[in-house]
């Protein structure tokens, strides 16, 4: 491979690194409203969500209009995982209610 093979692949690398926006501090993570928070996000089911590099999950989960004191755990990709744990690109968040029983 010669130089400029090198130097052609490594700006194909960054193009598609890059997100739309140019940004590369943008992750896109889904926020599943579920059953028990549909009434808060204008009853989008499954929210597409553009958030920095950093974000929380309880954060992306206010970021979709749930109110994240009436959030009890969460799934993330299918596992539970802490509320402030960080997000990563493409997650799939599920925020579940808090279990009350009389």
């Amino acid at each position: 491979m010669n130089s400029d093979d090198f130097n052609n692949n490594l700006m194909d690398f960054d193009s598609r690194a890059e997100d739309s926006s140019g940004d590369f501090n943008k992750i896109q993570v889904f926020v599943d409203s579920g059953a028990g928070f549909i009434a808060y996000t204008n009853k989008i089911k499954m929210n597409s969500l553009n958030v920095t590099f950093g974000t929380t999950y309880i954060k992306a989960i206010a970021l979709a209009g749930i109110p994240v004191e009436q959030v009890g755990f969460l799934s993330v990709n299918g596992t539970k995982k802490e509320k402030s744990a960080l997000a990563s690109d493409k997650d799939i968040i599920r925020p579940l209610p808090y279990i009350i029983s009389g």
